[in-house]
């Protein structure tokens, strides 16, 4: 690393949670590691104080000539360090949005995250009659994703994995969708069954649904769910859904991807591009390349 950028840092806004309803937020640096490892080896070492769960709240990259550094203090190495005040929660009740794994809020956006919450609406699509843009959180991500595969959509026999931009911050100009097809329940078992190479992966937007139809629904890589239909029945079946999972409807939704800046990553032990490619092609997915 060179000596100018041995003075950057990666900056974690940190939940930590002894339970459900107490603990702190902490900010803390790294360096040399990605986002999950980074956010991994403060867990680590915050679990030898009793913390159960520590969760990304923000991110972002700062210059040490930005920051206080004596208001942090180096553990194992000089290479991540936790803050020294811990701004505590005697009790939480209200709702905090925490993104799904994969993706994380910028601590440089100028956006207030406090506008992220469980939603959908209706959006402009050329692709079907309807299009609903659902945001769910981390905790909701899965059962909505299963709802709609399971309970929704009628015949799906597709999962598509798009490549598009970086991957890892390189192979930016690599443009493709990989796609196999099968049938409907080993699908679904496919995909969560392989979460943290898919669902989990900042990198990647994933397609499930009907090749012979526009009923499909889109994972992005910042999280939100665009699901599609031409028929009303389905669309008011799953406004009812949503609604029983506590999602809210709203004529705009605020999001990450469209309203904040925001940082993509893939959990530790997740594959890199070339092994990516390796595991699709031993898994039965066709390449399609697209411009």
């Amino acid at each position: 690393m060179s000596e100018q950028n041995d003075t950057r840092f990666l900056f974690l806004l940190i939940e930590c949670q002894y339970d459900d309803k107490t603990g702190f937020y902490l900010s803390c640096l790294a360096q040399n590691d990605g986002i999950d490892e980074s956010r991994q080896k403060i867990e680590d070492r915050l679990k030898l104080e009793g913390i159960n769960k520590c969760i990304l709240a923000e991110v972002g990259v700062v210059d040490s000539s930005e920051i206080d550094m004596n208001k942090y203090e180096p553990f194992n190495t000089n290479n991540t360090r936790l803050g020294l005040t811990r701004h505590k929660y005697a009790s939480k009740d209200d709702y905090n949005f925490v993104n799904p794994v994969g993706v994380v809020i910028s601590a440089h956006s100028p956006v207030d995250r406090d506008g992220l919450a469980l939603s959908f609406s209706l959006i402009k699509d050329d692709y079907a009659t309807f299009a609903i843009e659902i945001v769910p959180d981390a905790d909701t991500i899965e059962i909505t994703i299963k709802t709609i595969c399971s309970e929704i959509i009628n015949e799906l026999n597709f999962i598509g994995i798009y490549f598009a931009g970086q991957y890892d911050f390189e192979n930016s100009d690599y443009k493709a969708i990989w796609i196999k097809t099968g049938e409907k329940s080993q699908l679904i078992k496919f995909f969560f069954d392989n979460k943290l190479n898919l669902l989990e992966n900042g990198f990647l937007a994933v397609e499930l649904g009907d090749q012979n139809s526009n009923n499909r629904i889109k994972i992005t890589k910042t999280k939100e769910l665009i699901f599609w239909t031409d028929t009303n029945e389905q669309y008011e079946r799953l406004k009812k859904k949503l609604t029983v999972l506590g999602y809210s409807y709203k004529n705009e939704n605020i999001s990450t991807g469209k309203d904040f800046e925001h940082f993509k990553y893939r959990k530790i032990g997740s594959l890199d591009f070339e092994n990516m490619i390796t595991y699709l092609i031993d898994n039965d997915f066709k390449e399609h390349k697209f411009e």
